[in-house]
This record gives C-alpha cells, sequence and structure tokens, in this order.
C-alpha cells in the first residue's frame, strides 16, 4: 500500500466500477516515463517523498498508425492492493540486478523514490522518481512464464456517446478470431508451433460509451486509457463475463489520440482482479491485423525490437517492429502480421524446445543448418545462440528466415542476426546495414564482431532453412569430418566412411573462414586417445588447409596433406560402443576435440551390409542399444513401442516422460523416473501429436496403443513426418501404383499423401522401382525390419556419424 495515499479523479465520474490507472511514454532508448494524459492525481506530494510503494508492476507499449510511425513505451505503473496507480520514473540500471525491467512486468515490486511534478507540456500532476526497486519479499528474479495452451480474448465495441459511426459489423470482429487464414487464431497457433491457440475467444457490441469523446480524448490528443477500459468494459459487463478471457481488445468506433496501446491493466472485473492482457484499437488498427498481432504480442509481454533505438519500427523481420513495409495485404482484413523473432519465441514465450536450440560457448565452434521459423517442416534447430564474453544476459542470436506462411512478405530469404541485450527494455537490435534488405545474411556473406572475436558465416541453403558456420573465439568454424571416406599413400581400409579396428585412415577435417579476409591455415594432431584395451596411433599428425576466403568451407584433400591414424583391433573390443577423441589445432588459433566412432559395434551386423553405416549412426547417437549380447537383430520387425522410444530421441528426448496412464494395454510405471518403462514413451509420442494410439472408445474413453504390434511401412510415415513437425495433410501426386488414391478434399486423411512426402523427402524411395516402366510401390501394409528403421531416421534426422 502506498503511505498516506490521497488520490482524486481528473474529472467527475458516476459511481460505478473503477480501475485507477496511469499512462506515460518513454523515450526511445530509456525508460525515462513523462505523464501523457489526463489521470488519476496525487496530492500532497511531499508525504511521499522516499516512501516505499508496494504493489504489481505493468507495462505498457503505444503504437502510431502506418503513415505517423512511432512508439511509446515501455511504461511502467505501479497498482497497489487498493488498486491506487502511480507511474514510474524509471532508468533501466535499477532495474538490471532484477533481470531488466520487461523481467519485472506481473511482478510484485516495492519501489522507493520522489514524487515530482510532470512536464509543463503534458495534462499530468505527478509520477515516482524511482530511486530503488525490489521484488517484494526477496523474491529472486525468475525466467519468463511459458505462454502455451489456449488463449482466448474478447473484443468489446464501444463507440462514443457523439459518433453514431459503426465501422465495422459484429460478424467482422467474431470472423477476425477464425481459425482459418487470415483469422488470428490461424496466425497465433502458426507463430507458436501450436503451442498456444485463442479458441473461445468472441466479440460484443456495439456499446455505447457514457461520454463523448472529448472526455475521454484531449484536444492534444491524449487519452484517458483508464475511463476508457473502464466505461467500455462496464458497457459490455451484462454480456461478458470477463474471467473467461485472459485478454481484452477494445475496440472504438474513432481514433483514441496518436496511437494503439497494448500491455497490461491490473483490474477488478467480475469478481477477479489480476494484470488483463489488453489492448486499445482505433479502427485502424482492427482494419489491418498486423496491429492487432502487435498489440496482443504487447499483451503477452513482447517489447519491441529494431535496427536503429533513436529511430525503431525498422525491423522488417519482426511483427513487434516493422509490420507495415513487408507484409502482405488482405481484403478484408489488411496488413497481415509476420512472424516475431526467435528471441521471443524462446526466451520470452517458451515455444521452443531443448532440441530448437544450438549454443556456442566461448573458445567453441560448430556448422549448424538452422530450419526455417515460418511453417517449419524439418526438426533441425531454430536458435542458434553465441555469448558474448560468456554473459548469459548479452548476446547474438541466428535465425533462419524464408518467405513462408506468414513470413511470405518479407524482404527475402536469409539469415538474420539480432544482438540481444536481456537488461534493456527494448533487447534485441537487428544487425546488418539497416532492418530491411541489409539485415539479410546470404550464402558467402559473414557477420564478424571483431572486438568478441565472433564469427558467423552463411555457407548453404536447404529447402527449408540454411547452413551457418559459427566460432565464439577464432577465425575458423568446425564444419564437418570425413572418416576413411578417401584412399590415400599410407592408409590400409575398406574406404567405407567408418574407422574400424586395425584400419589405418584418412582423417579430413572441414573448416569454415568466419573472418572477413582471407585466410591460411595449417594444422596438428594431439592427444588420440580411448578406452583401455587398444592402442591408438597418430601415423601423420600434420595437415595443410592451404587458402580460405570468407565465408569459405576448406579441407585439406585440396592440398593433399591430411592426417592418418589408425586404432588396433585387439582380441576383446573395449566397450561396446566404442568412441576415442583426438584435438586438432589450426595455426589460426581454432581447436577442436573431434570425437571418432569405431565400427563394427554389433556381431550380427557386417560391414557388408548396405544399412551398416546407418545402424553404426543410429547407435552412436543413442537412438538404440542393439538388442542384447552384442547383437542388434537387423532383421527383427519393430513394433510401436520400440518405434516411439526411437523417434522420441531422434528428437531429442533424453530423460524419461511423464506417466499419466493414457493407454489401458500399457503396464503402470515404476514411481522411480529413473526405472524405464515403455509406456512413458508411448505416452510422450502421444503427447506430441505424433500417434493417437491403435484404437480409442469416443463411449468409454478407453485408448490402446498396441504396444507390441508390428509397424507397417505406411505408419511409419506418418510418424515419422510428424515427428519432423508435420502437421497438414501433405499433397498427392499419384506416385506408387499399390497405394489408393486420395480425397480431392485435402482434410480427409490419405495415407498415399504421408508415404509420397516420405518419397519426396528422399527418407525412401520406395520398396520396388522398375526403371523401364517408371512403376514404384511402396507396400504400404509391409514391416519395418530394424535395420530399415536405423536408415530411415539417420535420413529423416540427418544423423551423422563424424563432424559438428
Amino acid at each position: 500500500m502506498i503511505d498516506n495515499p490521497s488520490f482524486s479523479h481528473p474529472r467527475d465520474e458516476p459511481p460505478r466500477r473503477r480501475a485507477n490507472w496511469l499512462l506515460a511514454f518513454s523515450a526511445p532508448a530509456v525508460v525515462v516515463v513523462f505523464l501523457f494524459g489526463m489521470f488519476c492525481r496525487v496530492s500532497n506530494a511531499s508525504s511521499f517523498d522516499n516512501r516505499a510503494i508496494k504493489g504489481v508492476l505493468s507495462l505498457l507499449w503505444g503504437d502510431g498508425p502506418m503513415d505517423n510511425r512511432r512508439a511509446i513505451g515501455p511504461v511502467p505503473l505501479v497498482t497497489d492492493d487498493g488498486g491506487h496507480v502511480i507511474e514510474l520514473d524509471l532508468s533501466e540500471a535499477p532495474t538490471m540486478p532484477l533481470g531488466g525491467l520487461l523481467a519485472l512486468n506481473g511482478k510484485r515490486v516495492v519501489v522507493w523514490g520522489d514524487l515530482v511534478q510532470a512536464s509543463p507540456s503534458v495534462l499530468s500532476a505527478n509520477r515516482l522518481d524511482v530511486t530503488s526497486i525490489v521484488l517484494e519479499g526477496g523474491e529472486q528474479p525468475r525466467a519468463p512464464a511459458t505462454v502455451s495452451g489456449s488463449q482466448p480474448w474478447v473484443s468489446v465495441l464501444c463507440k462514443f456517446s457523439d459518433i453514431a459511426d459503426e465501422p465495422r459489423d459484429l460478424a467482422y470482429f467474431r470472423n477476425m478470431f477464425s481459425s482459418n487464414y487470415p483469422g488470428l487464431d490461424h496466425y497465433w497457433r502458426e507463430v507458436s508451433y501450436n503451442n498456444i491457440d485463442v479458441l473461445g475467444s468472441g466479440a460484443h457490441g456495439w456499446y455505447t460509451l457514457p461520454y463523448p469523446k472529448s472526455h475521454y480524448v484531449d484536444s492534444s490528443g491524449n487519452a484517458d486509457l483508464n475511463a476508457l477500459f473502464t466505461d467500455c468494459t462496464l458497457a459490455a459487463d451484462v454480456e461478458v463475463y470477463y474471467p473467461s478471457f485472459v485478454g481484452i481488445n477494445l475496440m472504438f468506433n474513432s481514433t483514441i489520440g496518436n496511437y494503439a496501446w497494448g500491455g497490461n491493466h491490473w483490474a477488478n472485473l467480475d469478481g477477479v482482479t489480476k494484470s488483463w492482457r489488453t489492448t486499445w484499437e482505433p479502427p485502424w488498427g482492427y482494419e489491418n491485423v498486423c496491429v492487432m498481432s502487435h498489440e496482443m504480442g504487447h499483451g503477452f509481454g513482447l517489447p519491441h525490437s529494431c535496427f536503429n533505438p533513436s529511430t525503431g519500427y525498422d525491423n522488417a523481420w519482426d511483427v513487434m517492429s516493422d509490420t507495415w513495409s513487408f507484409t502482405t495485404m488482405d481484403p478484408v482484413y489488411g496488413h497481415m502480421g509476420q512472424h516475431t523473432i526467435v528471441y521471443h519465441k524462446d526466451v520470452l514465450l517458451g515455444w521452443l524446445q531443448e532440441s530448437d536450440r544450438v549454443q556456442i560457448p566461448v573458445g567453441n565452434s560448430d556448422t549448424v543448418t538452422l530450419e526455417r521459423m515460418a511453417q517449419p517442416t524439418n526438426r533441425h534447430p531454430k536458435s542458434l545462440r553465441v555469448p558474448i564474453a560468456g554473459s548469459t544476459t548479452h548476446f547474438y542470436t541466428a535465425e533462419s528466415r524464408m518467405r513462408a506462411g506468414y513470413d511470405i512478405g518479407t524482404p527475402g530469404d536469409a539469415v538474420i542476426i539480432h544482438e540481444v541485450d536481456t537488461t534493456r527494455s527494448m533487447p534485441a537490435f537487428v544487425q546488418g546495414s539497416d532492418g530491411a534488405y541489409g539485415a539479410m545474411w546470404t550464402v558467402g556473406k559473414v557477420f564478424r564482431d571483431t572486438a568478441n572475436d565472433i564469427g558467423i558465416a552463411v555457407v548453404g541453403k536447404t529447402q527449408t532453412g540454411f547452413t551457418v558456420a559459427v566460432a565464439n573465439g577464432s577465425d575458423m568454424a568446425a564444419s564437418g569430418l570425413d572418416v576413411d571416406s578417401n584412399d590415400a599413400s599410407g592408409t590400409v581400409s575398406n574406404v567405407n566412411g567408418i574407422l574400424e579396428p586395425g584400419e589405418t585412415v584418412l582423417l579430413d577435417p572441414a573448416w569454415t573462414n568466419v573472418f572477413t579476409s582471407p585466410l591460411n591455415s595449417t594444422g596438428t594432431l594431439a592427444d588420440f586417445t580411448g578406452p583401455s584395451g587398444a592402442t591408438y596411433t597418430i601415423v601423420d599428425g600434420a595437415a595443410d588447409y592451404g587458402s580460405f576466403s570468407p565465408a569459405e568451407v576448406a579441407d585439406c584433400l585440396a592440398t593433399g596433406d591430411c592426417y592418418r591414424i589408425t586404432v588396433s583391433n585387439p582380441a576383446s573390443r573395449p566397450v561396446l560402443h566404442w568412441d576415442a577423441t583426438v584435438t586438432e589445432a589450426l595455426s589460426s588459433g581454432a581447436t577442436r576435440i573431434w570425437t571418432l566412432h569405431i565400427g563394427n559395434s554389433f556381431n550380427d551386423v557386417p560391414t557388408s551390409r548396405w544399412e551398416y553405416s546407418a545402424i553404426e549412426t543410429l547407435y552412436h547417437h543413442g537412438l538404440t542399444a542393439g538388442c542384447g549380447s552384442g547383437n542388434f537383430c537387423p532383421d527383427v520387425e519393430i513394433n510401436r513401442q520400440e518405434m516411439a522410444v526411437q523417434i522420441l530421441r531422434a528428437m531429442g528426448v533424453v530423460d524419461q516422460p511423464v506417466w499419466e496412464n493414457i493407454f489401458s494395454d500399457m503396464p503402470a510405471c515404476d514411481p522411480d523416473p529413473a526405472v524405464f518403462c515403455w509406456s512413458r514413451w508411448a505416452e510422450e509420442l502421444f503427447r506430441q501429436g505424433i500417434s493417437a494410439g491403435c484404437s480409442y472408445n469416443p463411449a468409454t474413453g478407453e485408448r490402446r496403443f498396441c504396444p507390441l504390434k508390428t509397424l507397417p511401412r505406411r505408419e511409419m510415415a506418418v510418424q515419422i513426418l510428424r515427428a519432423l513437425g508435420a502437421t497438414d495433410q501433405p499433397i498427392w501426386e499419384d506416385i506408387f501404383s499399390d497405394m489408393p488414391a486420395c480425397d480431392p478434399d485435402p482434410g480427409v486423411f490419405c495415407w498415399s499423401r504421408w508415404a509420397e512426402e516420405y518419397f519426396r523427402k528422399g527418407i525412401t524411395a520406395g520398396c520396388y522401382y522398375n526403371p523401364t516402366t517408371g512403376e514404384r510401390r511402396f507396400c504400404p501394409q509391409g514391416p519395418v525390419p530394424r535395420s530399415h528403421m536405423a536408415v530411415f531416421l539417420v535420413r529423416a534426422f540427418d544423423l551423422t556419424l563424424y563432424g559438428p
């Protein structure tokens, strides 16, 4: 509570539900706020000096229209338990120990400071000049809460008493939440990777406000958002039960000053006091759904991003920045919003999984294929993070953006890099010469932070993303490793791409120049070691890479001077999963400890089998342990419970999932989560939307998994494609002669569509092909032996045996 509070309202109001609240704006680069409109005033200012105020901190942002792009915010406000609100004049420095201003949004805080007079040019009395701020009760800073599940909003349509116009009918606002393009439910599902939806949203109105527009908006364009919120929500109170919604869109029939607004508003509605996600929308806002997406983003706690913090609205890659210049138009709902950036999706909203992230610590390098942010179709990572000087709050992010889905209007296909400082009120600054075309890092380009010795080179493009080489602390990035792929003088091997015991093989690393000038480099090997019981020998420990151009990937084959190593063939294999390591140091300063898998792991999988490499790769990645006694059982047909484990592990699931007793035909799991249990994995496959089980009785709710049932090829295709991120039915092209035609309706399930997509992705060629006639078969009901499953998983998830 505020010590000795004495509040008065700026105008007479009828006796009704009231949520006292203040509005403010900040300078673009510093969170210094000034009172901006007609708000609740505080009297007896001197009695508040150096006093503590306890309450919930909320943030607001104001956004100008397309022809007058200017931003206000984030504006910090504190509401105490009595509903009294005061605006904060708050620099970033006091918030840094608490994780920055954004980390305080929605948190209970205690602030100390002095009440000061507002600028004479604005219509308000006082604000609190904050000298200190802490989390109430000694609470420690926490990561932002994940936004997940259903997030229904209600749109309340209100018109000023002196303006009769109703710019859009009620159907327009209800259809705005459609699950089909360009509806907001469709938008948020795509942008969140189905982590959220807005099902259950609705719209009500038009309601007439009790006062004319001049009561709410002064002659300078300053809006009393508190009065607009209170009067508009009250007008709809008979028809709307607000606790059914997480957010409220307030739609007005005329402009509400110079901005549309979004953020959080602390209020009591229908007996529930909480921070409501809230937007205030003028006609130009709801007539362009990009504004709705932007302001709802503020409601979810998202800040702006930018290229130039002094201008703002210049990052074409973020719906929370420039959502006008590079977006598509819908004939009904105007400009459409693009996706938001990876920092927002990952850190602030919690929409990425662990397998979606790659981090390159100081002293490390790697080469990573990044899947595109919009409509990803492969399980490559979406987020690359490079800490700056080892910081956890200051880092670079890299993401792939391609013209697909709601990103269709972006400037082009490219890697986009942001410098992020989580303690800033606007954390992410896009890197390049500008925030649009100049921010596009395409194949052959190198981003370089010379001061911190960080380089990111774009070295390749896939159908759905880009491959980048990154080094944090050196000029070269490790980009690949071939082992026993080439014959040379002094080698004794079968040249099958795998180091087996007793072979002397060629070791051929690949590196990328992530500097902005050509580099020459040589290398040396040392510390070749592995499990005891075998001998590890460096036969030739020197290599020459020659000259590298910027963003060029090179290996030692071009110069003919590569490394040679050998591993002895002991009578008894030291360990079943046998890996060795060797350290390479480049003359340019980069180092890498390479992991070398040693083959011939299973007694029943000779090197002559065509699936041998895939089986060794699957085993090396921990996706299978074989079938026991040193065997793999390559010709045994895989069943549904084994498939569940292998798919989930390929997706990056390592720990045992939870058990919820979903399937009636699978045994209960041991309470100890460390005890292996098939049921846990089957249930996680269900929760991930990959398998619905083998039967379901809607009358009783019984669901079965059929864990020991052999998995046929057509079911395998669906499960793997869904694991890769496919949700919609693929197209049908009549590729396989032994599969039926699909219904023209793309919503009708058809096995053939999934089998054909499996083929198009290069995971299978089918089970039969006649080059003379062109006939191709899939054998949809055929079983899948364990050896074939190894091949399918390696191809689907791009698993490699050696290298980054």
